[in-house]
């Protein structure tokens, strides 16, 4: 059997309806799209190829909120329900949509690319994100290259009319991300579910603080992570990183709680009575922890808004 000519260069695409691939071959680029039943190839010359356009496509701020909001409920109805089928289908649906969150904070920023030749432009839908548009790039140039041949820095400025040949482009600016200001607004959201599980404890509202923390902790590392230099504002990201000590100050205390709630239990156990202490009965911040956690969270998070509002502009 002889070896494929083909290389693949990005994964699948996947749909409801199918995916869609690409790959390379010598002397063309091939996209395949299929439909589970049929499948369509398109060829795009090495040759003719003149440019291909990536572009950074804007956050789904509004679908990560919308999808921590479905973790936050989730995470309340399985402390509110008694049923075990309820409790594994609330606590399913929390997971999962704490996974759709993190992959698409953690996959990064959005892109589109177009492949444009002499006669059409045509966009390469498995190119989705701008880490895998920098890999496609990367085995593609040598091919085209290959293919076309390069021009030599004294050439291209020759045939620019003497316009002196650039090492290196003019950067192009990227807006900063959204990322922020979720992580502050979760804050005062955090502010107010500390607040209010002290004052009504009977509503089981600090159990939702430990999905809630969590997803403090993964925003603000994902947002430092990502920040790198496309983000030129600097006092948010200082806020963040102070934020981060007080997060873990937080999860000590809740740890401390949690563990005092388990021996409570234990004991309980031990002196043979007939039901264990409920999750009800878990008060995860005394009066003073839970004014400490929601003065800071309102001051970093109302600071950290308007902040990221002036600094933006």
């Amino acid at each position: 059997m002889s070896k494929s000519i083909y290389q693949r260069l990005t994964g699948r695409k996947r749909t409801l309806v199918g995916f869609s691939q690409l790959w390379l071959a010598p002397d063309h680029l091939l996209l395949v799209r299929s439909t589970r039943f049929t499948e369509y190839y398109q060829r795009f010359s090495l040759a003719d190829v003149q440019a291909i356009i990536v572009t950074e496509l804007p956050d789904q701020v509004t679908l990560q909120v919308a999808v921590l909001a479905g973790v936050i409920a989730s995470a309340a109805g399985f402390f509110s329900v008694a049923s075990i089928f309820a409790k594994v289908f609330m606590a399913a649906v929390a997971m999962l949509a704490l996974a759709i969150l993190a992959g698409n904070i953690l996959l990064g920023p959005r892109a589109r690319c177009h492949l444009q030749t002499a006669v059409s432009q045509e966009i390469l839908s498995p190119v989705t994100r701008m880490r895998s548009a920098q890999r496609f790039l990367a085995r593609l140039r040598p091919a085209i290259e290959a293919a076309q041949g390069s021009l030599a820095p004294d050439r291209a400025a020759a045939i620019d009319g003497g316009i002196p040949f650039q090492e290196k482009p003019p950067d192009v600016p990227h807006p900063p991300g959204y990322l922020p200001e979720v992580l502050f607004l979760l804050f005062l959201v955090n502010a107010i579910i500390v607040l209010a599980s002290v004052r009504f404890p009977q509503t089981q509202l600090a159990n939702i603080l430990l999905t809630t923390i969590s997803g403090e902790v993964i925003l603000a590392v994902v947002a430092l992570v990502r920040r790198g230099g496309r983000d030129p504002r600097r006092f948010i990201y200082f806020l963040i990183a102070a934020a981060i000590a007080g997060i873990g100050w937080d999860g000590i205390h809740l740890a401390g709680s949690f563990y005092r709630w388990i021996n409570g239990a234990m004991e309980a156990a031990r002196q043979g009575q007939q039901g264990p202490p409920s999750m009800a009965s878990w008060a995860a911040f005394t009066q003073s922890s839970a004014m400490y956690a929601a003065v800071w969270r309102i001051a970093v998070g109302a600071a950290g808004l308007v902040s990221s509002w002036i600094e933006r502009r």
